[in-house]
C-alpha cells in the first residue's frame, strides 16, 4: 500500500512538474488609464509594454474609429480590494482585422476593449487590473498583464486641476 502511494505522489509531482514547464509566464504591461473620472464617464483603458524578445511579437487589432483596439479583460476593485461587479452586455466581439509586428526593444501602446464593464462606480478610489493575450511570438500564444493602477470616481464634471 504504502508503495502505491509513493507511486502516485511520485507521479503528481512529475506531472505537476512538467504541466508548470509548459505554461509560459505571463509578460508585464502597463495600464493607461485616466487619474481622475466622472460617475458618467466611461472608463478607457490603453495598455502599453516593451518588447524584449529576440523574437518579435505579432498582436491581433480591430481597426476602429478612434484608432486600433485589442481584446482583452479590465477588472475593477474598490479601494479595500472587493471586486467591482460587471455588466456583460450580450454582444458580438469583432473580429480582428490586422495584426501588428513589435520587435525587440520596441515600446507599444494600444487601446484595450473589453466586452464588459463595470456597474455604477460611486464616489471613491479604485484600482485596475488588465490582462491580454491576442498576441503570439513564435507560434505560441502570449499573456501580458497589468499591475494594479489606482484612479478616482467624481460625481459630476471633472474638478479642475
Amino acid at each position: 500500500m504504502k508503495l502505491h502511494l509513493r507511486i502516485l505522489l511520485a507521479t503528481c509531482v512529475v506531472a505537476a512538474c512538467l504541466g508548470a514547464a509548459t505554461v509560459p509566464k505571463a509578460k508585464r504591461a502597463f495600464l493607461i488609464l485616466p487619474a481622475v473620472i466622472t460617475q458618467d464617464n466611461a472608463l478607457v483603458a490603453f495598455v502599453e509594454f516593451r518588447w524584449d524578445e529576440d523574437e518579435p511579437v505579432e498582436i491581433d487589432f480591430v481597426a476602429g474609429e478612434k484608432g486600433d483596439i485589442t481584446y482583452g479583460s479590465l477588472n475593477v476593485f474598490s479601494a479595500d480590494g472587493r471586486e467591482v461587479p460587471m455588466i456583460h452586455p450580450v454582444t458580438m466581439p469583432l473580429l480582428p482585422t490586422g495584426r501588428k509586428r513589435v520587435i525587440k526593444g520596441e515600446l507599444f501602446r494600444i487601446r484595450l476593449y473589453t466586452l464588459s464593464f463595470p456597474e455604477r462606480l460611486t464616489p471613491g478610489e479604485y484600482y485596475a487590473i488588465a490582462d491580454f493575450s491576442d498576441a503570439y511570438c513564435a507560434g505560441q500564444n502570449v499573456r501580458f498583464v497589468t499591475q494594479k493602477r489606482w484612479f478616482t470616481v467624481h460625481v459630476g464634471k471633472r474638478p479642475s486641476a
